[in-house]
Parts: C-alpha cells; sequence; structure tokens
C-alpha cells in the first residue's frame, strides 16, 4: 500500500503528465514549436514532475528502478529561458 507521503508527490506526477499530453493533442513538432503557450505549459509541467520526482520516498523510486529519476529530478535544474525542445525538434 502507497503511503499518503509517496501518494501526494505521485498524483502530481499523474496530473503532469495528464496536463502535458492534453496540452500537446493535436500539435506536432512544428505546431508545438511556434506555440509559446503549449511550450510554457508543458515547460511548467516539466519543472511540477521534476520537484515531485525529489520528493518521492527513496522506498517508491527502488520499486520502479527502470524510470531514470535522477534525470527526471535534473529536468528542473535547466537554464530557465532555454528551450527545453530544441534537441527534439531538429
Amino acid at each position: 500500500m502507497t503511503s499518503k507521503r509517496a501518494s501526494v508527490p505521485a498524483d502530481h506526477i499523474l496530473d503532469a503528465i495528464r496536463n502535458i499530453e492534453a496540452d500537446l493533442a493535436g500539435l506536432d513538432a512544428e505546431s508545438f514549436a511556434r506555440d509559446r503557450r503549449a511550450v510554457q505549459l508543458v515547460e511548467r509541467n516539466l519543472e511540477i514532475i521534476s520537484e515531485a520526482s525529489r520528493r518521492l520516498p527513496s522506498e517508491q523510486k527502488d520499486r520502479e528502478k527502470v524510470v531514470p529519476w535522477a534525470a527526471i529530478a535534473g529536468i528542473g535544474n535547466v537554464e530557465k529561458g532555454t528551450f527545453i525542445f530544441s534537441a527534439h525538434l531538429g
């Protein structure tokens, strides 16, 4: 059973993922790159995921060893103003 302490950050991660999916619905990479609002919404939700991942208990992270937790936590360290998706847009 997941403790309340673990479920809050996990819920934030899942909510942010759902938000990103909704924000990207119907957009291809080029359309996304031109849509400042969509970019900002996705960046903000990635920050939420990053912060929430840092608050997950180690025990919960240990159960999901295939998840790159350090990389996810590091997303929030991307310099502000950097277009984080540029590498994927080619």
